[in-house]
């Protein structure tokens, strides 16, 4: 499973830099350190990752509500932006 999880993270963050420099991301997911690794796209990654796992725990119901609940903030931020 580890196995899994660590390839995951790799392909879809190489997959976000690439939609970055394509110009289909935000640019602040080019960054990286200086080992070369894309630490923003890693977090970002890491962080949905997290949420799917929400639904394992509170139920499919609820991660839902929050997955609309931080669409709709993302959306409101970009259109007062």
């Amino acid at each position: 499973m580890f196995s899994a999880v660590n390839g995951a993270l790799y392909v879809s963050s190489r997959n976000l830099i690439a939609m970055a420099d394509a110009g289909y991301a935000p640019g602040i997911f080019k960054r990286t350190n200086r080992f070369g690794a894309p630490w923003v796209a890693l977090m970002f990654v890491n962080a949905l990752g997290l949420l799917s796992l929400l639904n394992q725990s509170a139920g499919a119901g609820k991660v839902y509500v929050w997955l609309t609940t931080i669409g709709g903030v993302c959306a409101f931020i970009t259109w007062a932006w």
